[in-house]
């Protein structure tokens, strides 16, 4: 029997991509029995002045009123999902101080001037070109994770919804695993979280983000912290696919994981 169902990683109507509002969300997870939830809104700090400043705002401001009107039947984190921090860490340093937040994800969605890697043509590409945008993606990670402030990190293996699982093009990830053991080494001696994605699950690829054969590596290599989300937009995909997941953790051999309030992680018991 599996302990009580936290999900890291949601996002309200307050995101460019979101549908639904926070008091939906909140009685969304009330009915499915989830014990709690961050909100976690995007903010895309290369594009924060331009398209992010008011979302941010009115996200906090949502959350902050759901977690003391569901204070006393639903746990609720005050959380952002801060897109290319690297990008400008003093800003990035700003959007965090800005609010009493309780969770921070760190996410890489796009490389220099890439844009979004959801929304490249992978089809007119050459296999030998998906692999250096993949090179430059890790790199792109490996220095968010090392030099800005964040809880969890976030979808490793975000490109790969895209390429493989729109595009059909098959990656071997075995070349780029010197990288991303190093990204897994610097998340573990920050004291920092890597987050289990499940949304791949629901989507073509059929797989998490990252897979849990990386899961184990990160576990091999002393990985203890995790945190699980959904990446849901809609409040019926909130809490999606948890079950199967954490038989996976389970599994490999997690016996916790992590649900973040005051930029601290709880631990919870996989198992009871």
């Amino acid at each position: 029997m599996f302990n009580n169902i936290y999900d890291s990683h949601c996002h309200s109507n307050n995101s460019h991509d979101g549908h639904n509002s926070v008091e939906q969300m909140c009685i969304t997870a009330i009915e499915k029995g989830i014990s709690g939830f961050a909100l976690t809104d995007h903010c895309e700090v290369d594009l924060y002045k331009d398209e992010y400043i008011n979302r941010v705002d009115n996200s906090f401001r949502d959350i902050t009123l759901a977690k003391e009107k569901y204070k006393d039947i639903l746990t609720l984190s005050a959380g952002i999902e801060l897109g290319q921090p690297n990008y400008n860490i003093e800003l990035s340093k700003e959007i965090i101080n800005k609010h009493n937040y309780d969770f921070v994800i760190a996410s890489t969605h796009g490389i220099g001037d890439s844009g979004d890697l959801c929304n490249v043509n992978y089809s007119n590409m050459s296999i030998r070109e998906v692999n250096d945008l993949l090179d430059r993606y890790f790199k792109y990670y490996l220095e968010m994770v090392t030099i800005c402030d964040f809880d969890t990190a976030a979808h490793l293996t975000y490109p790969l919804r895209y390429i493989e699982g729109v595009y059909n093009v098959k990656i071997d990830l075995a070349k780029y695993m010197d990288i991303i053991d190093e990204i897994f080494k610097t998340v573990i001696n920050r004291g920092k979280a890597l987050e289990l994605n499940t949304s791949g699950l629901r989507q073509n690829i059929k797989k998490p983000f990252p897979t849990i054969e990386l899961m184990k590596r990160y576990l091999d290599f002393g990985g203890e912290l995790i945190t699980i989300g959904s990446d849901s937009h809609r409040i019926n995909d909130i809490a999606a696919d948890f079950p199967v997941s954490l038989e996976f953790l389970d599994y490999i051999g997690f016996k916790y994981y992590s649900f973040y309030r005051e930029r601290k992680a709880n631990m919870i018991k996989i198992r009871l």
